[in-house]
């Protein structure tokens, strides 16, 4: 067995997959953060080889240090944070093993996976796992720029009216956006928290700022159940007298969220953004 192999396939896989992660819950990490995450990961799957201990105690052993990695590279929310980067280090470690398998079978090289070994890694060659390595890097942030160009593709022009006024704001249309209200099914705009704020009246903005109890007077207020990767919750929000999308007139609900959407204000649902 070569530690450097097994640590340098290891800290690909931890960086990659903690890259995955990052990108499926939508959050912005630095990559400082996932190089020592992952260099942690590495150096426990060599650690591991050694490791002497029941079966259960060899179990938690590895959710610690899988928490510890995504505490270290998310800071919060961390329990959905490791049910994504465990699936997504599934998916991934098959994908890998599947291309050792298939070079395997090619006869450039001589042995990859032996059936009888214990530890695939121990037969996997130093020049095979770098060639792999950066050929899923770099598929990874191929992914990721044809995923951003997607959505690029999908931006809108948003005017809300109610009785404050008229508002103009950018947007994205995201498939993944299904919310919608429970009470007559219209689809869910999601505005950036002071874009959203903006649209009401200076003595309306507390209750949903502040999730007050007494809902304002004249506002038909909304409330939205919310199911992400990051847990259940509910959104704010209000329907407002019109709504259009690139100049087409739609019925929809206004909710706040919390951040904007890759710069934009808005996250509308593709439903809304068919002409």
């Amino acid at each position: 067995m070569y530690a450097d192999v097994l640590f340098l396939v290891n800290f690909t896989m931890d960086f990659l997959t903690l890259y995955i992660a990052a990108s499926l819950t939508r959050r912005r990490v630095k990559t400082l953060r996932l190089t020592i995450s992952s260099v942690i990961g590495a150096l426990y799957g060599v650690a591991s080889c050694f490791m002497s201990g029941t079966v259960l105690f060899k179990i938690v052993i590895n959710i610690a240090v899988s928490y510890l990695m995504c505490l270290l590279a998310f800071e919060k929310r961390i329990l959905p944070a490791m049910a994504v980067f465990y699936t997504s280090g599934c998916l991934l470690g098959g994908i890998l093993t599947a291309l050792f398998s298939f070079a395997d079978g090619t006869g450039l090289t001589s042995s990859i996976l032996d059936q009888g070994s214990t530890n695939a890694y121990s037969e996997i060659p130093l020049g095979w796992a770098a060639v792999v390595a950066v050929a899923a890097a770099f598929a990874a942030i191929a992914g990721g720029r044809i995923t951003k160009k997607r959505n690029e593709t999908f931006d809108v022009s948003i005017r809300i009216i109610n009785a404050v006024g008229s508002f103009d704001f950018d947007g994205i249309c995201d498939s993944g956006n299904l919310l919608a209200d429970p009470i007559n099914g219209y689809p869910v705009i999601i505005l950036e928290k002071q874009s959203f704020l903006s649209t009401l009246r200076d003595e309306d903005r507390d209750f949903f700022d502040n999730n007050g109890t007494r809902p304002p007077e004249g506002v038909a207020v909304r409330i939205i159940p919310s199911d992400t990767v990051n847990g259940h919750g509910v959104l704010y929000g209000y329907l407002p007298e019109s709504v259009s999308i690139n100049g087409v007139e739609k019925t929809a609900v206004i909710a706040m969220g919390s951040t904007s959407f890759d710069g934009r204000s808005a996250l509308v649902p593709m439903s809304l953004c068919d002409e």
